[in-house]
């Protein structure tokens, strides 16, 4: 009679074995879940439309909403002492010793000072201008010869939607 002999492995090689096939298992899972989802899925179409926020300064320091959403506007005002020269090539700014730049003496009904900063109080509507002008009433001042008042009015805008309180806050 014919003896039958058996394979017998060390504990090592089977866990080396078993670890392989565990592998070899997860190769061919992932794989058949990416060709899957490869094959069947169509393109996505972006729906996100981002808002433009914008501002604009008018001449009666009026600050306008130039954005499409509404938004709050803040300002920040600064004087200067420029040469009262129209063929100067620049306005450069001076300091006039003796002399003293105006200050906002009245902010415009709904701005509110904070800072360095005019924060208008509510939100305004797109292509829409503040109620009021940022400042109503300057403190008295003497321009000094040869020289004219600069006012420099820079404004800023952000989104009002989705914000808790306003920008001051």
């Amino acid at each position: 009679m014919s003896k039958k002999t058996r394979l017998v492995l060390k504990p090592s090689i089977k866990k080396k074995l078993v670890a392989i096939c565990i592998l070899l298992c997860m190769i061919a899972v992932v794989g058949t879940s990416l060709a899957f989802l490869m094959s069947s899925s169509s393109p996505v179409t972006n729906k996100f439309n981002p808002a433009h926020v914008d501002s604009h300064v008018n001449d009666d320091y009026t600050v306008t909403n130039k954005g499409d959403v509404p938004a709050y506007l803040r300002a920040s005002v600064t004087f200067n002492w420029v040469v009262d020269d129209s063929e100067a090539s620049n306005n450069t700014v001076y300091y006039v010793e003796g002399s003293t730049l105006p200050q906002i003496k009245t902010t415009g009904e709904g701005w509110t000072k904070k800072g360095d900063y005019y924060y208008y109080e509510s939100p305004v509507d797109p292509e829409t201008a503040s109620a009021a002008p940022v400042w109503t009433e300057l403190t008295d001042y003497i321009t000094p010869d040869g020289y004219k008042l600069e006012i420099v009015v820079i404004s800023d805008a952000i989104q009002a939607d989705g914000t808790t309180g306003t920008w001051a806050d």
